[in-house]
């Protein structure tokens, strides 16, 4: 029967390059991004907060692997109550983002997904609230954002 099973997939190896990767090699803690990530606690659903969720779960996902364990530790450790604001935030884009980068620290390790969930509830308000704007089919633009009148193609429209 074993011989009928096909082989496992190679493990997959990532390659990751460029500016990210050079940052990542010469400040291993990512120690700049989260005194940034600190400044912003107070309006964590900006823009910039947003980028920084995305720019961590990269590098959980595809920094090198020294850098990725100490990102998902910081993350375990000191932003869980930040990742459930953000939840609970009406941007969506903030949302996706740390969902995504929650997602990164699930599939870094099984220990890591394992440290995730006792930390999260999936039946806490954030997760309810998340689950309740994909029942209502969200997901495009928020309460009509990008839709006002006066918005030519130059509009700007956070979020």
């Amino acid at each position: 029967d074993a011989d009928l099973l096909p082989p496992p997939p190679p493990p997959r190896v990532v390659e990751p390059t460029g500016l990210a990767v050079a940052y990542a090699e010469s400040s291993p803690q990512l120690a700049e991004v989260w005194r940034v990530w600190d400044s912003l606690q107070k309006r964590s659903t900006s823009a910039l907060a947003t980028q920084l969720a995305r720019f961590l779960a990269a590098m959980i996902e595809m920094g090198p692997p020294k850098v990725a364990a100490y990102a998902c530790r910081k993350v375990l450790r000191s932003r869980t109550k930040t990742l459930y604001s953000n939840l609970a935030s009406e941007g969506p884009r903030i949302v996706r983002a740390s969902l995504r980068l929650m997602s990164a620290v699930v599939r870094h390790s099984p220990t890591s997904a394992r440290d995730l969930l006792q930390r999260f509830s999936l039946a806490s308000k954030p997760f309810q609230s998340v689950a309740a704007i994909g029942q209502r089919g969200g997901g495009g633009k928020g309460k009509g954002k990008g839709k006002g009148k006066g918005k030519g193609k130059g509009g700007v429209v956070s979020g």
